[in-house]
């Protein structure tokens, strides 16, 4: 998905923008908790949930990037 200046994106093309940001917040998000887990810091909860978050968005990210080459 490519987008000129002064271009405004589809609303399909702005929907598939907003997921990528959501999963790569999540993404960010579970590699900044898992770091404090680590580090002993911050909230302590179970690393094989921040694992499978990772896991879970991993599969969302990859799903999104196919979405992505095939909208061109």
């Amino acid at each position: 998905m490519s987008i000129s200046r002064g271009e405004r994106p589809t609303p399909g093309q702005g929907t598939l923008r907003a997921e990528v940001l959501q999963a790569a917040n999540t993404v960010t998000g579970q590699i900044i908790r898992g770091r404090d887990m680590v580090a002993g810091v911050g909230e302590q909860t179970d690393l094989t949930a921040v694992a499978a978050e990772l896991g879970r968005a991993g599969t969302e990210l990859l799903d999104l990037g196919d979405r992505l080459e095939a909208a061109g």
